[in-house]
């Protein structure tokens, strides 16, 4: 996923309660409460430098890891 304009674009199938990003060097740059929610969202995420960064949900028993990309001129 490549992410411009400093928002995910989110499809969740299961209730989502939390989500962090970290950084390839291991630095946390965002936690975000979100309440549980599920479907389809818009979240706003801090100005990154251009790179890989890995996103973490956290639900009821669950969590899932992907890998985004802020892309950049």
């Amino acid at each position: 996923t490549i992410v411009e304009a400093n928002t995910l674009n989110l499809q969740m199938a299961f209730s989502v309660h939390r989500m962090n990003i970290v950084s390839f060097d291991g630095k946390q740059v965002m936690a975000k409460d979100l309440g549980g929610i599920a479907g389809t969202t818009q979240v706003a995420i801090p100005v990154l430098s251009k790179g890989q960064y890995l996103v973490t949900f956290y639900g009821d028993g669950w969590r899932s890891t992907e890998k985004f990309m802020i892309g950049g001129s």
